[in-house]
Order: C-alpha cells, then structure tokens, then sequence
C-alpha cells in the first residue's frame, strides 16, 4: 500500500464527514422528507 500523503488524508476526511452527515441526517429524518440545508 502506499503511503498515505495530506491529500489523500483530506479527501478521506471529507468522505467519513459527507457520510457521517447523511446517516445522522436518516436518523433524524427517517421518511426520507427533503429538507433545504445550506451546506
């Protein structure tokens, strides 16, 4: 495996971050009802 560099650390960062958000966000919301939240 290569090592891993900042950039690969940020972008998986921001994938866990991106998923994390969802999952809470089904949690909270489990209709699945659209909701308008800026990012």
């Amino acid at each position: 495996m290569p090592t891993t560099t900042p950039e690969i650390d940020a972008a998986v960062s921001a994938l866990l971050a991106i998923v994390e958000r969802a999952r809470r966000e089904k949690e909270e919301n489990p209709h699945g009802k659209q909701t308008c939240s800026p990012a």
